[in-house]
């Protein structure tokens, strides 16, 4: 291989640790779900251990930035931590498990084929780079540019190399680029464990069954989920009296719910669910979001809160009778 080209390698790295450090650390808060649901790492821990990788990633690029005597130490850290993130990825992608990728920071979207591709890519360029033997020649400033742009340019196909497939029509729409909008009704649902916020004890799902119940996902960024909590707050009383077990569950992790809830009944009933339970529960991360489940434990309904299913049983709860008017 040329400098020239081996160069271009180092390049090519460098920009891609840089701009994934700048992201991940920009939209810290995401990329810990996406850790949390990729390796099973417990919730208190996996800011933690999002900020271990983005620290990991900076160094690394600093490192190969410096060039000398510890740009190869920098480059094997580096093609460690792509073999490290493509198991990862691989195993994922075979269990069918519908995470979403926030490799690059806030801009997310749902794991696939092109994320394995893209480190490969890089796996390559380590390799290519750690082979050469690079003769000490001094690169020219414009050369050295020149190569700059080259692995810049590489680096902003390579990371973008999932909205290019669509582009191109290289990825189905329907099922390889979105997650289903939510589980398959008319069937069980797939068994969850989630904590009890108010006291931290553990509920399966396996002990909801049967009683009728309704998982319901809300978000304290979403503004339409706070317009919902007062309409919760009148049903909630019908909802006791028709014996339908209500579970409250953060849509995502960034924001608590709690504030929306707070002095209210409704408190006692908020579900903590690990990210990738949660997301085969409501794989698009959408609020205010709502699961109908009847006693044998299958997904009778879902949808956005407001729609034709929400209204109707808006309006069976609240003609549910209390015990006073049933004398």
């Amino acid at each position: 291989m040329t400098a020239p080209l081996s160069e271009t390698c180092r390049l090519y790295v460098l920009v891609v640790l840089l701009v994934a450090a700048a992201g991940k650390a920009h939209a810290l808060g995401r990329f810990a779900e996406t850790v949390e649901a990729l390796v099973h790492v417990p919730a208190r821990w996996s800011r933690a251990a999002a900020t271990a990788i983005v620290i990991s990633e900076l160094v690394i690029a600093l490192a190969l930035l410096s060039g000398g005597a510890v740009a190869r130490p920098g480059m094997v850290a580096a093609l460690a931590l792509f073999l490290a993130f493509t198991a990862v990825l691989g195993a994922a992608l075979a269990q069918r498990r519908a995470v979403r990728c926030n490799c690059f920071g806030a801009s997310e979207h749902p794991l696939s084929v092109w994320d394995l591709a893209r480190n490969l890519l890089l796996i390559a360029a380590c390799a290519a780079w750690l082979g050469t033997r690079r003769p000490a020649v001094a690169l020219l400033p414009g050369q050295w540019l020149l190569l700059l742009g080259v692995a810049a340019s590489a680096a902003v196909l390579s990371t973008n190399l999932h909205r290019i497939a669509r582009v191109l029509r290289l990825t189905p729409r329907s099922r390889s680029s979105e997650p289903p909008f939510t589980v398959a009704l008319g069937r069980p649902i797939p068994a969850f464990e989630g904590q009890v916020r108010a006291d931290g004890r553990r509920i399966a799902s396996a002990e909801l069954a049967g009683q009728a119940a309704v998982l319901l996902f809300l978000s304290g960024g979403c503004s339409k989920c706070r317009r919902t909590i007062p309409e919760l707050l009148q049903m909630f009383p019908g909802i006791q009296r028709a014996d339908v077990a209500l579970w409250i569950v953060p849509a995502d992790s960034r924001h608590d719910i709690s504030p929306l809830l707070d002095g209210s009944a409704l408190l006692d009933h908020v579900l903590i669910l690990a990210p990738a339970e949660r997301e085969r529960l409501n794989p698009r991360r959408a609020a205010p979001f709502y699961l109908f489940i009847d006693h044998r434990m299958v997904a009778l309904a879902s949808g956005q809160v407001g729609d034709d299913d929400w209204l109707s049983f808006v309006d069976q709860i609240m003609d549910v009778p209390d015990a006073d008017t049933a004398r």
